[in-house]
């Protein structure tokens, strides 16, 4: 049968296919949101999954130490801590939970480093970081003293020996804990401890960098006493320790003459430390003229204590003798902060240059 638009066979041809087409559409449609929506369902399950996993990664670093002996020594002398680290094979077997899923877990979340260390033995570690700022960390404790670190990210269990250290002596603590000279990620290729933009704090092209710097020149105006918390590639186990001085010295009884009693609050740290080999350097004999200390001391006119046990002792020593010699530091630095109470005041501090 005819009609005006056509055959009745042609009218249902026509339809049939435009229906079908509409049919495939929506089914194709229907299909691709059900799909988005199982894979966000999914991720949301996952991001969950993982979410459980960092939650038992955070909690057992609140244990503070693996080591009842060093447990008990903390407790003894008041002293808080958050575990140092454990290897990736601890928290996989202890925790039971896969590989792939703890370092997924931190990439997600963070607030973890995950290092291969190659000392005694090759093998994976993993350390808490507190980082609250895009450098590193910040703790503004409002206090007379304060402890900067730059090397937490270049030797082991630095960052967790610092933080530890400010947290308990209390200090003020400013630390860089993602930048290193040496970084294979060429946005992170950047030395904190030595670099030309030390000498007057600005570095205008690294906005990290510039963070840390206004953070430093804040804390400035609270502080009488800066400690600078590095460490020494010596093959002993030992300590080093050094002052920033406004006086060219040639020997060790002259050494930190900034600093008052220093040779008698050295001398009990010698005492309290006598399994290692503690030294003091001659005035900053062999820090480079860019190195942060140096131009802390510079900028600020303030007396600048640097201190650098071991990298190795730091990442070999059995818990107990690692508290032993934080508490020695300790009671040396309290000893030498002691000196400067109550003798805070604003000084000047660098300008920076009209950004041309």
């Amino acid at each position: 049968m005819d009609t005006f638009a056509g055959s009745t066979e042609e009218l249902d041809r026509k339809s049939f296919t435009t229906g079908l087409t509409l049919t495939i559409i929506g089914m194709l449609i229907f299909g691709a949101l059900i799909s988005v929506l199982n894979n966000a369902f999914m991720n949301e399950l996952d991001e969950s999954r993982l979410t459980k996993i960092h939650r038992k990664i955070d909690g057992a670093f609140e244990m503070p130490s693996y080591s009842m002996n060093a447990r008990r020594f903390m407790t003894k002398h008041k002293m808080t801590s958050h575990a140092r680290g454990y290897t990736i094979e601890d928290l996989e077997f202890e925790l039971e939970m896969s590989r792939d899923d703890i370092i997924a877990s931190i990439n997600l979340f963070q607030g973890f480093r995950v290092r291969q260390v190659f000392e005694p033995t090759t093998y994976i570690a993993v350390e808490k970081l507190n980082s609250n700022k895009p450098f590193g960390t910040l703790e503004d404790r409002q206090l007379p003293i304060t402890l900067l670190a730059t090397l937490p990210l270049s030797a082991r269990y630095l960052g967790h020996f610092s933080y530890v250290l400010a947290e308990n002596m209390p200090a003020n603590y400013l630390s860089n804990d993602f930048f290193d000279g040496g970084h294979l990620d060429n946005t992170r290729r950047r030395s904190f401890t030595v670099n030309e933009d030390n000498l007057k704090f600005v570095s205008l092209e690294h906005p990290e960098h510039q963070a840390f710097y206004d953070s430093l020149q804040k804390l400035n105006e609270q502080t009488a006493l800066f400690i600078y918390n590095g460490y020494t590639k010596s093959k002993e186990h030992s300590v080093e320790v050094s002052c920033a001085t406004t006086h060219a010295v040639s020997n060790a009884k002259d050494v930190c003459r900034d600093i008052p009693n220093f040779q008698t609050h050295f001398a009990k740290f010698q005492a309290d430390t006598e399994a290692l080999k503690v030294s003091v350097a001659l005035d900053f004999d062999k820090m480079k003229d860019t190195h942060l200390s140096l131009n802390v001391h510079r900028n600020f006119t303030k007396p600048v204590l640097n201190i650098y046990p071991s990298d190795k002792y730091l990442g070999i020593v059995s818990e107990p003798k690692y508290y032993r010699l934080m508490k020695a530091i300790l009671d040396f630095v309290r000893a030498v902060g002691s000196e400067f109470k109550n003798q805070t005041k604003p000084s000047s501090v660098p300008k920076r240059p009209p950004n041309e």
